[in-house]
Order: C-alpha cells, then structure tokens, then sequence
C-alpha cells in the first residue's frame, strides 16, 4: 500500500503489516539480512499492539525462517530485540 503523496512526511513513517522484501548485499553475493532485519525491527516498532506484531510475523514468517538458517547469529540478535519491543506493548497496553 503506497502512502498518498507526502503523507508519511507529515505523519511519519505509518505501520504495515506487510511482507518486507529481502534486500541483496550490493555485490550480489547473498541477501542483506542486516538491511533485512533493520527494516523489519524499525516496522515492529510501530505496531500498536500484539495483534499487529503478530501480522507482521506471519507476513514475514519465511524471510525470518531464511535468516535463522543462512545468518543466525543476527537472527538471535533480532529475536532479543523483538522481545523487547513485544514487553514494551504488553505494558503499554495492560488495563490501568
């Protein structure tokens, strides 16, 4: 889904549950799954809730699968880090 002309410069970058393609590295050699992984942290940070999150994980579940096969350590860095923002929803949106 395209944003409307400068809609994201005004509103900011605007949460997509969407599947984010894998980049390759610039000499063609394999995919850039550090790229891949920043793109993919950078939209889980804009979820609203679990049920967004969860969206984007399903939409992205074989790229994810590919990065645990062909650059593990990277994906255990960006499991932790998706941890954290899943803890940070949890609290923000519990019962007050």
């Amino acid at each position: 889904m395209e944003a409307p002309d400068h809609l994201e410069e005004t509103l900011g970058p605007v949460f997509s549950p969407e599947l984010i393609k894998v980049p390759l590295l610039s000499d063609e050699s394999g995919s850039d799954w550090m790229a891949w992984g920043m793109a993919f942290m950078a939209m889980a940070r804009l979820a609203q809730d679990q049920a967004d999150l969860a969206k984007l994980e399903k939409e992205n579940a074989m790229p994810m699968s590919n990065m645990k096969d062909q650059a593990p350590k990277m994906f255990t860095n960006m499991t932790l880090a998706l941890i954290k923002v899943k803890k940070a929803l949890e609290k923000e949106n519990e019962p007050k």
